[in-house]
C-alpha cells in the first residue's frame, strides 16, 4: 500500500508538470552540474525544480535550477549531511515536495520543501532575480494568483515556512 501511494503521489507530481505554469519538466538547460567531482559543500543549497524558462523568468536569488530528470546525477557527489531546499511555483505545483522526497529515498538527511514557492517570496517583496514578466510585459500571473496552501502534504517531507528559509539563505550569505 505504501509503494502505491507513493507511486500515485509521484505520478501526480509528474502529470502536474504539464498542468501547472512555471511546472515543468521539458527542462532545456540546467544550472547545476550533472556531472560534478569532490565537491565542497555549500551550507545551503536552495533548489528551484520549475523549468528552466519559468526559472530565468523569475527566481529566489541565491537559488539554482535543476533539471527534475537529472536530480540523481546532480546531487551524485554532494554529501548526504547538506542542507537542501527545494522550491517550485506555488503550493499547486508539486514538483517541490516530489523532489524532496526523492532526495531523501537518494539517502539525504537535511531536506526540506518550501512548498509556498516563488509566488510567496515574490508576494512578500523578498529579494529575487528575474523580470518575473511574461513576454508580453505582465507580471506572470502565477506569482500574482493566491496561493493557498492545500490539506495535503508529501508524506514524510519536511517542509520548511518562508521566514526560517530567509533566515536561513541569509545566515548562508545567499541574499547578499
Amino acid at each position: 500500500m505504501n509503494f502505491l501511494n507513493k507511486s500515485l503521489k509521484l505520478t501526480v507530481a509528474v502529470i502536474s508538470f504539464f498542468v501547472i505554469p512555471g511546472c515543468s519538466c521539458d527542462k532545456k538547460d540546467v544550472s547545476m552540474a550533472p556531472e560534478t567531482t569532490a565537491v565542497a559543500a555549500p551550507k545551503l543549497m536552495v533548489v528551484n525544480v520549475a523549468d528552466v524558462d519559468t526559472y530565468g523568468e523569475c527566481h529566489i536569488k541565491g537559488s539554482s535550477q535543476l533539471d527534475f530528470e537529472g536530480v540523481e546525477a546532480a546531487f551524485k557527489n554532494i554529501p548526504h549531511d547538506t542542507a537542501i531546499v527545494t522550491y517550485c511555483a506555488n503550493y499547486q505545483c508539486t514538483a517541490s515536495g516530489a523532489v524532496a522526497q526523492m532526495l531523501q529515498e537518494m539517502g539525504f538527511t537535511n531536506v526540506k520543501a518550501f512548498e509556498g514557492g516563488i509566488a510567496q517570496w515574490y508576494q512578500k517583496g523578498y529579494p529575487i532575480e528575474g523580470t518575473c514578466v511574461t513576454r508580453k510585459g505582465d507580471v506572470s500571473s502565477y506569482l500574482t494568483a493566491e496561493n493557498i496552501k492545500g490539506p495535503d502534504g508529501d508524506e514524510g517531507v519536511t517542509e520548511i515556512s518562508i521566514g526560517d528559509l530567509k533566515n536561513e539563505m541569509e545566515q548562508a550569505g545567499l541574499l547578499q
